[in-house]
């Protein structure tokens, strides 16, 4: 099996246990979705239908992505050879000299691009945030002292699941420029 096989199907894999894991930690805590935070139930009122529906359909896309991303999408890198980190992802991303605080709010010139990062951010990121939500799910079950700490420290919950997303990126963006260097040495 290729290495981008192999990725794809551990990916998937995890992608689908993780999920799984979620949805069941989250009956275990609250079966009648009371206590859910999730926005689909929170903001929007839909019960276990639509939580499941929404799950579907959010993990077929990541799987889509992921897939795209590792068999369908080439890679462009640009052509001027020797670029450090930081000049390879102003022009990877943008196609031209940017600052990088644009990626927080720019899309790429070329989609290859951002069907690449998101078929790699994407499902590790579910992954991580997934196992850490379902953790986090079973500890409020399972520990009166937990429940005490989750009340204070969910708010930065939020922050440390946004900086596990950007970390991915990083990472992206780290092994594209490997794969630049090593397809063009300075």
């Amino acid at each position: 099996m290729s290495k981008a096989r192999w990725e794809f199907a551990v990916l998937t894999v995890l992608l689908l246990a993780t999920r799984v894991w979620d949805a069941a930690a989250t009956y275990a805590v609250t079966p009648d979705l009371a206590r859910e935070t999730n926005p689909i139930v929170s903001l929007f009122g839909q019960g276990w239908a639509g939580v499941l529906v929404a799950q579907v359909v959010l993990v077929s896309v990541v799987i889509a992505l992921s897939y795209y991303s590792l068999f369908r999408v080439k890679r462009v890198h640009p052509p001027q050879k020797g670029l450090g980190f930081r000049d390879f992802v102003a022009l990877y991303y943008f196609g031209k000299e940017k600052n990088l605080t644009r990626l927080l709010y720019e899309f790429p010139a070329d989609k290859r691009v951002l069907v690449g990062l998101l078929g790699y951010v994407l499902p590790r990121t579910l992954i991580v945030v997934g196992a850490f939500i379902s953790l986090s799910s079973m500890l409020l079950v399972r520990s009166v002292a937990y429940r005490g700490f989750y009340g204070v420290a969910r708010p930065c919950y939020y922050v440390v699941l946004a900086g596990i997303a950007i970390a991915f990126c990083v990472l992206f963006f780290r092994r594209e420029h490997a794969l630049y260097r090593a397809a063009s040495p300075a």
